[in-house]
């Protein structure tokens, strides 16, 4: 019988959820456009006082203006961001997706300048949690860091530039991939991965108390990580997502005031799908979506005439009036491409790709009132620390002001795009290969991470660091990404000079289409600059010592 992952050793991570929020006229229709990856991103409707950003000059429509990068924060990809009225903040993600940070900065558009977040009393570095604005403080929870999964989290005062740590009594189980909106008065919390797996729980939080109360799960949707979550005014929706290997096109919506939940309805929405705004099976990327109006409990399919190239990990922000999708990934090659999807029309027009920002994915992305803002991120290569303001005057409605806290969108941190499966011509089994290093390939340095990639979706709850073993040395923990990629780790380097072979055995991994033959192959550690040889020692000549003269 295959044996069960402890909660300590599993480490199953994937992209956040990616919430699209549209026509925020008497109601919020969210906007879902697929993808089995998300992006740290997340629509981000927050208001400010004006078209443009507080005190910033207007700018010309479809163009793009680079960032500082004076005292910007170290490149990083999966951060969390939010728009305070004047400034995106940007804290916490990672640069290897196994650690996580807890740094971050404030920038001013206006000025064009970066000023450091504190770290004194910061929250423990982390990604794939969440962030929201409550309209003087950015609230920070959940997520992962090196195998643990965080039930703690902080309140940062920017006018301050001070920490303050949140309660943990009666706070959900820690978990990453859910999702957290602002109401209002509350942060809530729902979903993601936590110790028992996929969960169908949250917790509402309130500041000025620093208190927690549990959601109920009467009539809960299925528990579920990357989804997505949006405020509507009264409602908390949430849609999509997986639930072990079952993408689900499924949701329910949240009612704070009675504690109950009603599902959305199943009559044509979209294809199921995870990390969406992308794709819902590995290697089948999508640029199709829905518009769903809670007061008719009703779906509308959105136009894909003039819709940017499918794609996953990119961002998208609501102007008021469009969404504009930007950034992103397709069969491991990043794109720099975008457009802004108008619902009114239900068109397409492309963004300017004039001094576009470098192509990345798993970025993040806010919307000023005038400008959407794009930072950090990875291109396969490197992590950013650069980003771009692009101007949509001509899209953007003047933001009501507001004396109270306006509900904010989540910007959620996740995990991994790996390369695409190699389709397996033998339905029958789900096939392995490794990369990173590869089968019979020579490396010059002794890695820890080795990346088993899988042909079809694998069962999480299948898979143990002793699956995977180099010389015979069993993985430390582990890390899954699109439910086909496994990243195993190893605290020391098992590897040695010379020789090596890495080993699977039958059954490691229970697949959608089956368990896994056993898998072995080798491959070599030569270091780049050759240990010497040291020279044989000379043997040494025996000294010849007189012979004593005899004794009288």
């Amino acid at each position: 019988m295959k044996r069960q992952n402890t909660a300590s050793s599993k480490a199953y991570v994937v992209r956040p959820a990616f919430y699209l929020f549209l026509l925020l006229s008497a109601f919020v229709i969210p906007l879902v456009l697929g993808q089995q990856n998300a992006t740290n991103s997340a629509i981000d409707h927050t208001k400010s006082s004006g078209n443009i950003p507080e005190g910033g000059p207007p700018c010309t429509d479809d163009t793009w203006t680079a960032t500082s990068i004076t005292n910007a924060p170290d490149g990083r990809m999966l951060p969390a961001a939010v728009w305070t009225g004047s400034e995106m903040i940007v804290w916490g993600g990672t640069t290897d997706r196994i650690n996580g940070l807890n740094t971050g900065g404030r920038y001013n558009p206006s000025t064009d300048s970066w000023t450091p977040t504190s770290t004194t009393n910061a929250p423990i570095a982390r990604f794939a949690h969440t962030a929201v604005w409550t309209g003087k403080e950015m609230i920070v929870w959940g997520g992962y860091n090196n195998g643990t999964r965080l039930n703690t989290g902080g309140r940062y005062d920017p006018s301050t530039d001070t920490w303050t740590a949140i309660s943990i009594t009666n706070a959900p189980d820690g978990r990453y991939s859910h999702t957290a909106i602002w109401t209002g008065t509350e942060m809530i919390v729902w979903g993601g991965s936590s110790p028992a797996g996929h969960v169908n729980t949250g917790g509402r939080y309130n500041p000025a108390s620093d208190t927690w109360i549990a959601t109920g799960t009467t009539d809960a949707p299925l528990g579920r990580e990357i989804h997505t979550a949006v405020w509507t005014g009264n409602e908390m929706i949430v849609w999509g997502g997986v639930n072990n290997i079952t993408i689900l096109n499924t949701g329910g919506r949240y009612n704070p005031v009675t504690d109950s939940w009603t599902a959305t309805s199943v009559s044509n929405p979209p294809d199921g799908r995870v990390w969406h705004t992308g794709f819902n099976t590995p290697d089948n990327y999508l640029n199709t979506g829905g518009r769903y109006d809670p007061s008719t409990d009703g779906w509308t399919p959105t136009s894909t005439t003039n819709a940017p190239g499918e794609r996953e990990a990119h961002t998208a922000v609501w102007t008021g009036s469009e969404m504009i999708v930007w950034g992103g990934d397709q069969s491991a090659s990043s794109l720099n491409t975008g457009g802004r999807y108008d619902p009114g029309t239900a068109n397409w027009t492309a963004t300017s790709t004039s001094g576009v920002p470098a192509a990345r994915f798993w970025h993040t992305a806010v919307w000023t009132g005038g400008e959407m803002i794009v930072w950090g991120g990875y291109n396969r290569v490197s992590v950013f620390n650069t980003g771009a303001k692009y101007c949509a005057q001509s899209g953007s409605s003047t933001p009501t002001p507001t004396a109270t806290p306006t509900p904010t969108a989540t910007v959620t941190a996740t995990a991994t795009v790996p390369s695409s499966p190699t389709p397996t011509p033998t339905p029958s089994a789900c096939t392995v290969n490794i990369t990173n290093p590869g089968c019979d390939s020579v490396v010059n340095t002794q890695p820890v991470d080795f990346f088993v990639n899988l042909s079809d979706p694998t069962d999480p709850s299948s898979v143990q660091p002793t699956d995977f073993t180099v010389n015979g040395i069993p993985a430390d923990s582990y890390m899954i990404f699109y439910l086909t990629q496994i990243v195993f780790h190893f605290n020391t380097s098992p590897v040695v000079q010379g020789l090596n072979v890495m080993h699977i055995p039958a059954g490691a991994f229970i697949c959608s289409i089956g368990g896994t033959p056993e898998f072995t192959c080798t491959f070599t550690y030569q270091p780049s600059t050759p240990t010497p040889t040291p020279a044989p020692r000379s043997t040494p000549v025996p000294r010849l010592r007189p012979t004593p003269a005899p004794r009288s």
